[in-house]
């Protein structure tokens, strides 16, 4: 933050942070003008001692000395460096909970932190990655550095893969992969995560995958993307670096969303989406904004 801007009250400090309705003149908390009805009108009223502001607020000259408005390019990249920096999360131990279950010939680093009631087949789990209470990772299971799994997850079991034979008999396709989580990846409380057939399912570099999810067996998500909660991703479906699936949302089997592309609150997408698109409705369709919408 070499380039911010500090007004008003200089000699301040803070010891916590909090959002601007609940701040007491201990706390620090910020203030993006595009999300905050009337942002001037709720950093007056604000106690916080410390907000982080849009660079470009217009202030109407006032001097705020009760209290230091610190003006940056984007308040929320700011905010998340002074509590990462100031108020880090307490690191869970290195270790391996006595209750949990390992399978003897898992590839565990030291690094890595396994929590109670854990079941771990036969997996490579590598440096510094975070396995919280009452996760299941089954065989065949790669995950990657600095990873973080919430508790009630289930990885790298069978998918829902049945059809049926000369009898109308249901039967299930055998799955013989596995499922390979990238660097950096965060997956949420009680997602599932199936194994492949034949390939893998993947989990690129950097995708944060929300709780209550489902990703069936065959998937590729990419890097830096985001599945927000309640979403199902189908069979053999791909989503786009960048890609952004959001609550509720449901992706048909065997198809592809494109870089940077959206998906609406509870879509049904049922065909592929291009890159940087938006599509929104049951079925899904591209999302044109209207001349007269602001």
């Amino acid at each position: 933050m070499t380039d911010a801007e500090i007004i008003g009250k200089l000699d301040t400090n803070f010891s916590r942070p909090a959002s601007l309705w609940e701040a007491t003149p201990d706390s620090i908390t910020f203030c993006v003008r595009e999300k905050v009805p009337k942002p001037l009108d709720i950093i007056r009223s604000s106690q916080a001692s410390v907000i982080i502001i849009d660079r470009d607020l217009d202030l109407k000259g006032e001097t705020f000395n009760d209290k230091a408005l610190i003006r940056v390019d984007n308040p929320r990249e700011s905010i998340i460096k002074i509590l990462n920096h100031c108020f880090s999360a307490e690191t869970p131990c290195k270790c391996i909970d006595p209750t949990a279950s390992v399978h003897k010939d898992a590839i565990i680093h030291p690094s890595v932190h396994i929590g109670p009631n854990c079941a771990i087949g036969k997996a490579t789990i590598r440096e510094n990655t975070i396995i919280h209470a009452n996760v299941v990772i089954n065989d065949q299971v790669q995950i990657g550095k600095n990873v973080i799994v919430l508790p009630g997850c289930v990885i790298g079991f069978t998918g829902f893969g049945y059809y049926k034979d000369g009898s109308s008999k249901l039967v299930n396709f055998p799955h013989y992969g596995g499922v390979i989580i990238g660097d950096d990846v965060e997956i949420g409380a009680n997602t599932c995560i199936d194994r492949g057939t034949l390939g893998n399912t993947v989990i690129k570099n950097g995708a944060k995958i929300d709780n209550l999810c489902h990703i069936a067996h065959n998937v590729t998500i990419g890097e830096n993307s985001m599945v927000i909660a309640l979403a199902m991703v189908g069979g053999s479906t791909k989503t786009g670096d960048g890609s952004w699936i959001a609550p509720g949302a449901v992706l048909r089997d065997g198809i592809s969303i494109g870089r940077n592309s959206l998906v609406g609150l509870g879509a049904v997408v049922v065909k592929d989406v291009p890159d940087n698109t938006t599509v929104i409705g049951n079925p899904a369709k591209p999302f044109i904004k209207k001349e007269n919408q602001k």
